[in-house]
């Protein structure tokens, strides 16, 4: 299962503060990655404890180690997608 597969069904059970955190990284993981806790918070309209709480509620120690999971499932997609046959 992916990570946002995961995220997205455990969404209805999330305070809405984190429900808002839930939307955003299943929506722009490539962007998340890319944010320090602050400025997620920040784009979500909470705070960082929210973040680092909704961190452990989908099953990560730390936002840290959201942002490497969703780093090492984009590299894998890509290396998928790159090994798939061309189709002519």
């Amino acid at each position: 299962m992916s990570i946002r597969n995961d995220i997205l069904s455990r969404m209805a059970y999330l305070p809405r503060s984190t429900q808002r955190i839930g939307r955003m990284v299943v929506r722009e993981p490539g962007a998340v990655v890319e944010l320090r806790v602050a400025e997620l918070a920040n784009l979500c309209d909470t705070d960082e404890a929210s973040v680092l709480r909704f961190c452990r509620a989908v099953g990560f120690g730390g936002y840290g180690e959201l942002r490497e999971a969703l780093q090492n499932e984009a590299e894998e997609l890509q290396q998928h997608t790159e090994s798939l046959p061309q189709v002519s």
